[in-house]
């Protein structure tokens, strides 16, 4: 999302969070993306082993990559907020009637 100002950009990973400093520092240094949203769902990466040497340095390219393609790819919208109730969870086992 961008004001014109402010630009702020939202990452979901299904890596662990931290990994990738430097993606951040691309990011904002040449995409000029100050706020960065970053998700991570899963720690599929946690360096326990089993991952080829350099890894990270190709996924942190694929992650600018793809962050860059939909930043280049914008498009105007408009953006509302308001409250309302909602049920944060639910049980999905109904009990037999």
């Amino acid at each position: 999302m961008d004001n014109g100002e402010n630009a702020v950009a939202g990452i979901c990973s299904d890596l662990a969070a931290g990994l990738f400093p430097e993606v951040g520092e691309r990011i904002r240094g040449q995409l000029r993306i100050n706020c960065i949203l970053l998700n991570c769902s899963h720690a599929h990466s946690d360096r326990r082993g089993g991952r080829k040497e350099g890894w990270n340095g190709h996924v942190g390219v694929l992650i600018y990559q793809a962050l860059q393609e939909a930043y280049e790819s914008r498009v105007p919208i408009s953006l509302h907020a308001s409250r309302a109730p909602s049920q944060v969870e639910f049980y999905r086992r109904l009990p037999d009637e």
